[in-house]
C-alpha cells in the first residue's frame, strides 16, 4: 500500500522510492567494474607552520 501511495503522488518520491526498492532488492552490483579509487594515495604532509587563528572559515 505505501509504495501505491509514492505512485500516486509526487513523480520524483515515486522514482526514488523505486530507486530504493531496486537497489535493496536486486542484484545491481557492477561486475568488473570500479571507482578508481583503489589506484589514489594521498601523501600526509602536516602543516604544523599554520597559525589556526588567522584560518578564516
Amino acid at each position: 500500500m505505501g509504495r501505491e501511495l509514492e505512485r500516486k503522488g509526487n513523480p520524483i518520491r515515486s522514482r526514488k522510492a523505486d530507486h530504493i526498492h531496486i537497489c535493496l532488492n536486486e542484484n545491481v552490483e557492477a561486475k568488473n567494474v570500479t571507482t578508481g579509487f583503489e589506484e589514489i594515495f594521498f601523501i600526509h604532509r602536516a602543516l604544523p607552520e599554520l597559525n589556526l587563528e588567522k584560518i578564516d572559515l
